[in-house]
């Protein structure tokens, strides 16, 4: 299997320094249709490359996303066609359920920016009002839900049962609504399946081992 790992272009990261949030303006002004680009862009890029080298199957396309960007993996399953299996780590099943409400959406538009506290790092991360209002244009699109049911192609989806940061009825509503969902339960995994950044092991945890071979059984089937 050919794998690409790679960063969205706003996710605060830079090629000197891929692994610390170094650019904290790019990072607040992130918003999902910028990662569907990004994420659109890498797939044609990685389909084409293919025509030209005949090094690997630019018609045996997988993706793999894990929490929110397991959402976005699924939204840009949909679109793209070039996509032939989707593979899910503990991922959301609803944006808008993670939005904020009330007198905090409030303070937020009124002040244009939130700060949310990276608890690795302990920086300030800024969010910028734009995130919410590029949402809310682009609402229906980006409900994960709804667009599941035009989702044809095989979709495993793996999740901890001890996720404290999205619930396995995530999961289960990813399962409850797909045409072609396999829900596999990771027992006694965590939302990072054991891991930790940095991560200087040379094994991985075992949680995390599972879940690396159940993708690989499911993409090599």
């Amino acid at each position: 299997i050919v794998f690409v790992r790679f960063n969205f272009s706003h996710n605060g990261v830079t090629p000197e320094t891929p692994t610390d949030f170094s650019d904290l303006e790019a990072f607040g002004q992130n918003n999902f249709s910028k990662e569907m680009y990004d994420f659109n862009k890498v797939i044609d890029f990685i389909y084409d490359l293919a025509t030209i080298n005949n090094q690997w199957d630019e018609n045996n396309i997988s993706i793999i996303g894990h929490s929110r960007g397991g959402g976005m993996a699924i939204m840009t399953a949909v679109q793209n066609n070039k996509v032939k299996k989707l593979v899910t780590w503990a991922a959301i099943a609803d944006i808008g359920g993670h939005m904020p409400k009330g007198n905090e959406l409030e303070a937020w538009r009124t002040a244009g920016v939130a700060f949310i506290a990276n608890a690795r790092t302990g920086q300030e991360m800024p969010h910028y009002f734009q995130f919410y209002e590029d949402y809310l244009a682009n609402k229906d699109k980006f409900n994960i839900q709804k667009r599941l049911g035009k989702l044809d192609i095989p979709f495993l989806i793996l999740h901890g049962d001890q996720d404290e940061t999205v619930p396995l009825e995530a999961a289960r509503q990813l399962k409850n609504n797909s045409k072609n969902g396999t829900l596999k339960i990771v027992r006694d995994a965590d939302h990072s399946f054991g891991t930790k950044h940095p991560w200087t092991d040379r094994k991985l945890p075992s949680a995390m081992n599972d879940v690396v071979q159940q993708s690989i059984r499911f993409i090599l089937q």
